[in-house]
């Protein structure tokens, strides 16, 4: 009897131990709930606010590409340059023209542009250059050859005239390639106005032919005695003596 009774006791314990196990168990497993139920609701959070900022970043970058937009549309003294695409490649070229002394002004002028004239859209014919072109002083001639090579000038003088050269101390030209300025030396001619040919910088450190799609143009040897900073032949047009233009863009440049 006494040791049924003892067995009996044991049970009853065990009952207790395993009925409290459970009761702690399911304590537990409640609380692993809840707390799943926690992480799961700020993963939700977390994925909202990476889903908003994700929508506020993009929403920045469109506002951002607007506000270059409008920019691009009022501002005037950006060069719209369907050759020269880098705001690099222009920095060395504004930097000279703000160099520009015009009736003894000082330098650092606001500076604007204006597309006069674009020989893929306005055809390569000299005679179109010329009736865009002539009656504009301080001009920006910019070309593009078959090769690659981008170079042109500024003159201050007038394209207009009947086989003319003319000084003018304010004249240069530059190599986009070379990233070189060259300047027109004292008391020699800058450049040269015929009817027949397109923009020609003495003498020629490069000339643009009538029918420049076709015909090209060409570069001289010896022109340092016009222009300063060349030290090799044809050197703005990569060492040759003739170039074909892809395209070329003539810009009225704004002094204020």
């Amino acid at each position: 009897m006494q040791a049924n009774r003892t067995v009996k006791e044991k049970e009853i314990i065990l009952k207790k131990k395993y009925l409290k196990t459970e009761i702690i168990i399911d304590k537990l497993s409640k609380e692993i709930n809840e707390l799943k139920s926690v992480q799961n609701n700020m993963q939700n959070e977390i994925n909202e606010l990476k889903k908003e900022k994700k929508e506020s970043e993009k929403l920045k970058q469109e506002i951002d590409i607007l506000k270059n937009k409008i920019n691009e549309y009022f501002d005037d003294t950006i060069l719209k340059s369907s050759i020269i695409q880098k705001k690099e490649d222009f920095e060395f070229i504004k930097e000279r023209l703000a160099k520009v002394k015009l009736n003894d002004e000082k330098d650092n002028h606001k500076i604007s542009y204006e597309l006069l004239y674009r020989a893929k859209r306005h055809g390569d014919r000299a005679k179109t250059f010329h009736s865009r072109c002539d009656g504009f002083h301080n001009t920006l001639i910019i070309i593009k050859t078959t090769e690659g090579l981008i170079f042109g000038g500024f003159t201050t003088e007038s394209w207009e005239g009947q086989h003319l050269d003319k000084l003018d101390e304010n004249a240069f030209c530059f190599s986009i390639d070379n990233h070189k300025i060259y300047n027109s030396i004292k008391g020699t001619t800058a450049i040269y106005a015929s009817p027949s040919a397109g923009p020609t910088f003495q003498n020629c450190i490069f000339e643009v032919k009538d029918k420049c799609f076709e015909y090209g143009g060409k570069c001289d040897e010896n022109i340092s005695s016009h222009y300063n900073n060349i030290e090799t032949e044809y050197e703005i047009n990569g060492g040759r003596n003739e170039f074909l233009v892809e395209d070329m863009e003539i810009f009225s440049v704004f002094f204020e």
